[in-house]
């Protein structure tokens, strides 16, 4: 009650005890219960959390975590020199990547980056596909030589080259791609297109971000991406994957391979039994491009966390505690780029947010409303960013990890929202607080599931 006590303070006269105040208090009470996470509450998913991991190591099918091989070992790399290629598809843009490495550390690199118009992400596998295929060939133009590809989306893999895409996220819908093998469809562009590039790593954006830090770092255990989607992987040892182990009996167990852990959709089923889930989250979810899939990354992605604010404000403004905002209504009239600016703006009379309301929703406001709003933003920012800790510290407890050990975060919602960073590794040192033998370190990888295929590519490429 204290954060609403502070915003009402700001009412100056409007803020005498009448029924309208009382209302609107009880009504902003009522959001900031639904978003704040208690420790308890934290713990409680930490517990469930673990058990869908290790049940998800021994059958994909019977858990909300799949837990799918990567096929990428944990293995020296101060052996690897020379050129290599990556590609990220992983989002609204794909990144082509080239990579010299000398003795195992990165000497070059250059990326650029291409958007993808709607009708591909939208379309067919073909044009998806061709339009990759053109753009590599546009940057490379007769480049030879091994490219690792990053794939962002859930993918069933049975090797380091070939992987089938059991469903589309992100707003993806592409048809003749569901089922079917990703790197075959990108072969078969890349021939048409005359790209010579041998696709040799297929694997996910976590598990590129986790190799590029590795790279640099040995310490390094745990990838994450907090961006468009979110997603987590971890360095597990072979003789706990179950599954992997009875496919392969003669693998060596105690080897590492990187598990992507596809953690969006932890606690999807329905009752949800840990995921604190809101009357906004659920309108979410319906008027999604998936329904019913992804409860968690809904409450922490960039693709979402913005349209949660834009609920909120809609909300409240029909019941009285905001004043109406000229369109929105209407479906992304606030996105999460809109979050990271409210929550930028420091000022004392919040000037900047009071432009953007006037010029975007045609409103004069006044203090108290507009830091109702920051506040709104900051709430639901603060509660991606703990989740977002729950689960890093519920893989770092599994994996049993004593002394040093580097978290790799990529994605725009860790690197843009303004005291995302500070949130998450706070609540990180309030879940491990009196684990004195576990010391975390959580780094930005700045596009590091690109790089990370370059350098699958090359350890790949080293071992052959």
């Amino acid at each position: 009650m204290n954060r609403v006590r502070n915003i009402l303070s700001h009412m100056g006269e409007k803020a005498e005890l009448n029924l309208e105040v009382c209302q609107k208090a009880k009504e902003l009470q009522d959001i900031h219960t639904m978003f704040t996470l208690p420790l308890s509450k934290l713990r409680q998913i930490q517990l469930y959390f673990l058990g869908e991991m290790l049940e998800g190591l021994r059958d994909t099918e019977s858990s909300t975590i799949q837990q799918l091989p990567s096929y990428v070992f944990k293995q020296s790399t101060d052996h690897i020199s020379g050129q290599y290629y990556a590609l990220d598809l992983g989002g609204t843009s794909f990144r082509i990547w080239c990579i010299s490495i000398q003795n195992g550390k990165i000497v070059d690199k250059n990326e650029t980056r291409v958007d993808i118009p709607k009708e591909h992400m939208t379309g067919t596998a073909e044009g998806l596909f061709g339009f990759i295929a053109g753009k590599c060939k546009e940057v490379l133009s007769d480049s030879v030589g091994d490219l690792g590809f990053t794939f962002s989306f859930p993918i069933n893999q049975v090797s380091i080259d070939s992987g089938t895409l059991s469903k589309w996220t992100k707003g993806f819908s592409t048809s003749g791609v569901v089922g079917k093998d990703i790197v075959e469809l990108l072969k078969g562009e890349f021939d048409k297109a005359d790209v010579k590039l041998n696709i040799v790593a297929l694997c996910n954006d976590t598990v590129g971000t986790l190799v590029a830090e590795y790279f640099n770092d040995s310490s390094s255990s745990v990838g994450v991406i907090l961006g468009t989607g979110s997603n987590a992987c971890y360095w597990e040892r072979a003789g706990n994957i179950t599954k992997y182990i009875n496919e392969n009996p003669g693998e060596d167990p105690d080897q590492y391979m990187c598990i992507n852990m596809e953690w969006a959709d932890f606690d999807t089923n329905e009752p949800h039994q840990c995921l604190p889930v809101t009357r906004f989250d659920k309108i979410i979810d319906f008027y999604s491009e998936h329904p019913g899939s992804h409860v968690m990354e809904k409450m922490m992605s960039g693709l979402y966390i913005g349209e949660t604010v834009r609920l909120l404000f809609l909300y409240l403004s029909s019941k009285g505690v905001l004043p109406k905002l000229d369109g929105i209504e209407k479906s992304e009239s606030f996105v999460s780029e809109n979050l990271s600016f409210f929550l930028s703006d420091t000022s004392s009379n919040l000037e900047d947010i009071k432009s953007f309301l006037l010029e975007r929703f045609n409103l004069s406001t006044d203090l108290f409303e507009r830091k109702t709003m920051k506040d709104l933003c900051e709430l639901v920012a603060i509660r991606a960013a703990r989740l977002a800790a729950t689960g890093i510290s519920t893989i770092v407890a599994k994996m049993g990890v004593e002394g040093n050990t580097t978290v790799s975060i990529d994605g725009s919602v860790y690197e843009y929202v303004p005291g995302f960073r500070k949130h998450l590794e706070d609540c990180l040192e309030e879940l491990f607080e009196g684990w004195a033998t576990t010391n975390i370190r959580v780094v930005l990888t700045k596009g590091g599931s690109g790089i990370g295929a370059g350098l699958i590519a090359a350890l790949v490429s080293a071992k052959n």
